[in-house]
């Protein structure tokens, strides 16, 4: 087979997948991968993770004001978010020294 064949036949597969995708969901297969892009608010903490955001502790507050950077997102819900990673064992609970008190940070 000559390479111009296989991309003809790649091409085909492709076309059949796409329709089968539409009768299967009603949608196009764009819009599919449009819709597997969206990241919610745990997968952009797990990139703070990745990035190596908690490599020292960081408060709640601090999470949510690097987060609204590039996500937009109430307080509350990256406080909730935090204590499932923490309950998850996806991140670590620790102490921070703040104003006149202790603090609960998180750490990975």
């Amino acid at each position: 087979m000559t390479d111009d064949e296989i991309k003809r036949l790649i091409g085909e597969h492709e076309k059949r997948i796409a329709a089968l995708e539409l009768k299967l969901t009603g949608q196009s297969p764009s819009k599919l991968k449009k819709d597997l892009q969206k990241k919610s608010l745990p997968d952009h903490i797990l990139d703070l993770r990745q990035e190596g955001y908690f490599s020292i502790p960081r408060t709640g507050q601090e999470t949510h004001q690097k987060l609204c950077e590039r996500y937009h997102c109430e307080r509350n819900r990256v406080d909730v978010a935090l204590l499932r990673f923490a309950e998850k064992r996806q991140i670590r609970k620790a102490s921070k020294a703040g104003d006149k008190r202790k603090q609960v940070a998180y750490v990975w």
